[in-house]
């Protein structure tokens, strides 16, 4: 199947122009001052999960490679921030981060899903800032709440600071089966052992996943991956 470069921007445009929230009874429009909210975590349960095929191809996406790498910039900038800011949220999150030294292989991926999950309170990128799309850093994640794209850019920093191999992380971007863009972080265990991380729910997706539809995946050491179905 030919894919030209409109095709992979067109699908790179679907996924980033919206993100699924976590499920809310009711979502706050922001946290009260002084508080740190997240919400409650609801099992996701795919209403009729699919087993198709896919088919990795690598294409030149230049507008999402250069916003992954306006991210890296942006985190290389916090880093003082995230290492020695006095706001509690930032303390917490240091002491968290210590906490993972001694948890290493699958067991760190759970914690930093667990961690990140439990840390970040949703909230659209409409809310946040008035975009319709923004990858924001880990200090305004932290502080101020983010989308699923912000899930998995934090949990990606959090397992690559505590050693997890740049090339075996992946930012993960598809279609639920209810229609809504959803990125999640892939995490490769081993070669033939690879899962996805989802702020939806703590539970750890094993790929293939037939919750969603796959349409690429992108990480700091790779060219894009754009995911055609075969069958």
């Amino acid at each position: 199947m030919q894919l030209t470069r409109r095709s992979v921007l067109s699908l790179s445009a679907a996924v980033l122009a919206g993100c699924a929230s976590v499920p809310f009874t009711a979502m706050p429009s922001a946290a009260p001052p002084g508080q740190h909210r997240h919400p409650a975590i609801s099992p996701f349960h795919p209403s009729t999960p699919h087993h198709h095929t896919y088919l990795a191809m690598q294409r030149s996406a230049p507008k999402v490679e250069a916003r992954l790498q306006r991210w890296v910039d942006l985190v290389r900038r916090e880093a003082t921030t995230l290492d020695r800011s006095d706001h509690p949220v930032l303390v917490r999150w240091r002491r968290e981060l210590s906490s993972l030294a001694r948890v290493h292989d699958e067991r760190l991926a759970v914690a930093a899903n667990q961690m990140v999950n439990g840390d970040v309170r949703y909230i659209s990128d409409w809310l946040h800032g008035h975009t319709r799309d923004r990858w924001y850093g880990p200090v305004e994640t932290l502080e101020e709440g983010g989308d699923c794209e912000d899930y998995a850019l934090l949990k990606g920093y959090v397992l690559y600071t505590r050693g997890w191999p740049l090339e075996r992380l992946h930012l993960v971007a598809g279609i639920l089966l209810s229609g809504e863009a959803h990125m999640m972080l892939g995490v490769d265990y081993g070669p033939d052992r690879r899962v996805l991380l989802d702020n939806l729910t703590p539970r750890i997706h094993a790929r293939p996943f037939g919750g969603w539809t796959p349409k690429y995946q992108i990480g700091p050491h790779q060219k894009t991956l754009v995911y055609i179905k075969t069958s």
